[in-house]
């Protein structure tokens, strides 16, 4: 599969050169992406996020994995496939020494609330992780430079079951007066390690459906960003807990990730990462206006 185009209906394609091949062909192939065209008028993210999760229960009509951090996005995720009636299994991670006991208190609390959801919980020395040979052939393959998911990659490797993980979430900032949705070569090494897997599922449920996505970024909060209706807002990174509460109640919480407390190595494995791959950090701006134009159905 290395290097083939990727040929899949209702879901964005990200790769090099013309044919969006998953690893560029030569030296000249650019990296970018295509935003699939929505089919249909969309509906608010809620809705459309419950019509995405039925289709992957139809689709695979399996257990669906779930990688639940303790954030908010992933919360989103889980309570979408609750209320579409989903069997699903919620994937945590622990690590070693309490490093990201942080997010576990957002983790207990949701298990209390929701018994009914199967959980694994991966207990992992994250140190001895990142300084592995594992890290640097995950980061070798999927051409990644963040550490942070190559955790992410080993757990979805070994999954027998489709994974989704709560991710592609549309991220703008404002630059000068206008809005653009900005891309990163090093956050879609996600992409290109589900596809050259063969992994089933999503590597980021907000885009895996161009109606979902739409739905995101023509949502009233994220409306009122863009028209710069919250003074002193640079970017979508803290306007989701007010996006996502418009249709579930969620605890608003600070964005902690467990590799705070280890910097210096992460920083080390981050700089180690990013010279092996220094190819592949391309970033992509798409003019807000112009791309939820050309995404929509008309």
């Amino acid at each position: 599969m290395n290097g083939s185009p990727i040929q899949i209906s209702k879901e964005f394609r990200i790769g090099y050169g013309p044919e969006l091949a998953v690893v560029p062909h030569k030296p000249t192939d650019e990296w970018d992406i295509h935003f699939a065209k929505g089919s249909r008028v969309v509906h608010d993210l809620w809705s459309e996020c419950l019509t995405q999760a039925s289709y992957f229960k139809k689709k695979y009509n399996s257990k669906i994995d779930i990688f639940y951090s303790g954030g908010i996005d992933s919360e989103f995720v889980l309570q979408v496939f609750k209320q579409a009636k989903i069997n699903v299994r919620v994937l945590t991670v622990s690590f070693l020494n309490g490093l990201n006991r942080h997010d576990l208190e957002y983790v207990e609390k949701f298990k209390k609330l929701n018994p009914e959801f199967i959980y694994e919980d991966i207990v992992i020395d994250i140190e001895k992780f990142l300084i592995s040979n594992e890290a640097i052939d995950l980061a070798q393959e999927s051409k990644c430079t963040l550490p942070h998911l190559l955790l992410l990659m080993k757990i979805v490797k070994k999954s027998e079951n489709p994974v989704v993980l709560a991710t592609g979430e549309p991220y703008v900032q404002k630059v000068d007066d206008s809005w653009f949705l900005r891309e990163r070569e090093s956050i879609a090494s996600l992409y290109r390690f589900f596809k050259l897997n063969r992994i089933e599922g999503t590597h980021a449920f907000f885009q895996s459906s161009p109606e979902v996505f739409l739905s995101y970024l023509s949502d009233p909060v994220f409306k009122n960003l863009i028209q710069n209706k919250f003074e002193g807002k640079q970017s979508s990174l803290s306007s989701r807990h007010k996006l996502y509460n418009q249709y579930i109640a969620l605890d608003e919480r600070p964005k902690y990730h467990g590799y705070e407390k280890i910097e210096p190595l992460v920083f080390d494995i981050q700089q180690k990462i990013e010279k092996i791959n220094s190819e592949f950090m391309n970033i992509k701006y798409f003019s807000y206006a112009e791309l939820e134009e050309k995404i929509r159905f008309t």
